[in-house]
């Protein structure tokens, strides 16, 4: 079998829209609920990252409805729907902070929504308008690295080591210079705290190992329920990259492990807000579902397609490869024409995983 993945992690050690919409634009959204606004900002400069919102609203059966943009003063600037009936029930609205044609200023508006039928009732929203800079595209390196490397513990409780900086070097450096005595150049490291980030990357940069490092902010930002915003984005970007950027050691920013589908607006906002702060190194994730990489590769262009697969279950047989091959199929697929890098199952954990053989090792690989 040929296989297009070029790269090879082994895993563990723990050393633009309209302004107004007609009622045939509309789509359907599921649910029943108030007025539900994605992004609640929006910076329309063209760049393709929250130019536009969303605006969700419920169309009961035979009532008409109109919902208007209204600015501080109370004066309607832009009309997305007017006297509206429709079937649909929830739907959804694009807006995208224009006005009879025209770019609104920066400011808060109101999000007016009026019922019509039997009697005439009001739903309100806000939504805001923040002009910020336009991120640029992600810029990928010219030539791909190779990494042979190992996912590394980074909580010293988890990992058993010292958790102050003095004992933490003293460990990362032991671990560091042995990897590299072992043809490994790359670690991957979650968990690691933020009073550690420093110590980490300088004995990386002493002993010439890479590291891929999961940065706790960005995670949160990643993770979180509703859409974030451009400036949560930078707010939260910048710090971590005016920290930890200047190190050579550092590869990647992990943004998330093993991401679900709802978490990738917020992982390509952080991608593309990562682009402009720090040019070099990309955003990161390893995914553990085929689903959620396809819908990030549907989406944007990241610097590599990585995935783990985990196919030794402890009823998996001896000498085989359990689901390996379909995984692998699934996700060559779901990466498309980007660079893969596969994690591999070298690791066992009672009652989930068994350790693999080493002739079932080399077959992954």
């Amino acid at each position: 079998m040929s296989l297009t993945i070029r790269v090879l992690i082994i895993t563990l050690l723990l050393c633009g829209a309209a302004a107004t919409v007609t009622a045939d634009d509309l789509q359907a959204v599921p649910g029943k609920q108030e007025i539900t606004v994605t992004p609640k900002a929006i910076s329309p400069n063209g760049d393709g990252v929250n130019d536009s919102a969303s605006i969700a609203v419920y169309i009961p059966e035979g009532v008409r409805v109109t919902v208007e943009i209204r600015n501080r003063r109370n004066e309607v600037v832009a009309t997305l729907l007017s006297d509206a009936v429709s079937s649909l029930g929830r739907v959804g609205l694009p807006w995208d902070g224009s006005g009879a044609g025209r770019p609104l200023p920066n400011g808060i508006y109101e999000i007016v929504v009026t019922y019509s039928g039997t009697e005439t009732t009001r739903e309100r929203s806000s939504i805001a308008i923040q002009s910020l800079q336009k991120w640029p595209s992600p810029r990928h390196p010219d030539e791909p690295f190779f990494p042979i490397g190992v996912w590394f513990e980074g909580n010293p409780p988890f990992a058993g080591y010292p958790a102050d900086p003095a004992g933490a070097k003293a460990y990362y450096d032991r671990c560091f210079a042995d990897l590299v005595a072992h043809g490994f150049n790359t670690v991957a490291v979650p968990n690691c705290p933020e009073a550690l980030w420093e110590t980490l990357l300088a004995s990386a940069d002493t002993h010439g190992i890479k590291v891929v490092l999961e940065v706790a902010p960005l995670t949160a930002l990643v993770s979180q329920a509703e859409t974030a915003t451009e400036k949560d984005a930078r707010e939260a970007v910048m710090p971590v990259v005016d920290k930890i950027g200047k190190y050579q050691s550092l590869l990647r920013y992990q943004v998330r492990d093993e991401p679900s589908v709802e978490m990738i607006p917020n992982w390509i906002l952080v991608q593309r807000v990562l682009a402009g702060l720090d040019t070099r190194r990309p955003a990161f994730s390893c995914f553990c579902s085929a689903d959620a990489l396809a819908y990030l590769t549907e989406r944007t262009r990241p610097s590599e397609a990585v995935f783990d697969i985990y196919p030794f279950a402890p009823a998996t047989p001896p000498q085989s490869l359990g689901g390996f091959v379909n995984a692998l199929d699934a996700y060559t697929k779901a990466s498309k024409d980007n660079v893969k890098w596969a994690v591999l199952q070298a690791f066992a954990m009672p009652q989930a995983w068994r350790l693999p053989s080493a002739e079932e090792l080399r077959a992954q690989t």
